[in-house]
């Protein structure tokens, strides 16, 4: 069953295969990248070993082909899209293919319905990864835009021209450096409609490059929605949801052996209502146990007032397997206080 062309569609109602790995080899986060038989491609960033973060885009290649004794699809990941500890040759690997006709899932290690095949604790090890070369580990992304008006009234004409980038440095390959001058919102990828029935606010995911950019680092306590300590998509919008233009960003993310940092600090331009704004989000964690992390998380800014804030917080994120590894045990404890 072969139908779905788009990128990141989603590919449930076809044949695909798919594939995790966790070039850390820290048994708790990794990349997904996933082909149907159409050769459309879909990837995402894994994150604590049960979430996906489908907005991540990386660099990467795939074809497939359909003969009348099935259909072969072939991968090329280009080391230097993903991020890897080089101090280890083994990796944590997984594998699935999906027959649609027989409704039917194939999995190469860990074929469980308890255990989410994108848990890289449960996949198996592939070895002898060494001499790997990550190039110069620069992406830059810059844009342009003119915009020419004229005042018929007046007899008046107006050029307007702006620009910006973002970049992202390999300071190690566990380690990146990201920069946003001037960041462009026009090439975002636009928001899913939804239909609100509640009297609660929608809350959509970020999608921009700079702050999807190791995104999963910043996840604390376990928590999804309220009460988040920090939700980069609040940077760059008022209170009203007014679009205030962001001066220039620096952002520091990676692993570093058990260690998960991430650094982020934002500058906004001069607004007449917010006033001159500066946010900075300071978060870091270690692996501990076999699957475990502690951390703590610190902020200052508020993205939606001309006051300041902090906060600070600690958490505790518990997982491991249970009954003979047949079962697995999660659990989160948090922490934290803020002042306005």
């Amino acid at each position: 069953v072969a139908r779905v062309m788009k990128r990141d569609a989603g590919f449930g109602p076809d044949d695909f295969v798919a594939i995790v790995v966790d070039p850390f080899f820290d048994r708790r986060n990794g990349y997904y990248f996933e082909m149907s038989a159409t050769g459309a491609i879909g990837d995402a960033a894994v994150e604590d070993n049960d979430r996906l973060r489908r907005d991540w885009d990386g660099i990467w290649y795939g074809k497939a082909t359909i003969d009348e004794k099935g259909w072969v699809a072939e991968m090329s990941i280009p080391f230097k899209t993903i991020s890897f500890n080089p101090e280890t040759s083994r990796w944590s690997f997984n594998a699935s293919r999906r027959i649609r006709r027989r409704n039917e899932s194939i999995r190469w290690a860990s074929p469980s319905r308890d255990k989410p095949f994108i848990s890289m604790a449960d996949a198996a090890v592939i070895e002898g990864i060494e001499d790997i070369d990550q190039g110069i580990g620069l992406d830059i992304k810059p844009y342009g835009l003119a915009r020419a008006r004229r005042d018929h009234d007046l007899d008046e004409d107006q050029l307007d021209l702006d620009g910006g980038f973002d970049a992202f440095y390999k300071l190690t390959p566990g380690l990146t450096l990201a920069v946003t001058v001037n960041t462009d919102f026009a090439e975002t990828e636009v928001d899913d409609r939804r239909v609100n029935l509640t009297r609660f606010p929608l809350f959509f995911p970020e999608k921009r490059d700079f702050f999807l950019q190791d995104a999963g680092i910043f996840n604390f306590g376990g928590i999804n929605v309220n009460p988040l300590p920090f939700f980069s998509r609040r940077i760059g919008l008022d209170a009203s949801g007014r679009t205030v233009d962001i001066l220039a960003g620096a952002k520091v993310t990676g692993r570093v052996e058990d260690l998960n940092l991430g650094m982020l600090n934002v500058v906004m331009k001069d607004d007449e209502t917010l006033g001159d704004k500066n946010y900075f989000v300071g978060r870091a964690s270690v692996n501990v146990l076999e699957q475990s992390t502690v951390g703590a998380i610190f902020t200052h800014g508020d993205a939606s007032s001309p006051d300041d804030a902090f906060l600070g917080g600690v958490d505790f994120n518990y997982r491991d397997n249970i009954f003979d590894g047949q079962r697995v045990l999660e659990g989160n404890a948090f922490y934290q206080v803020s002042d306005t």
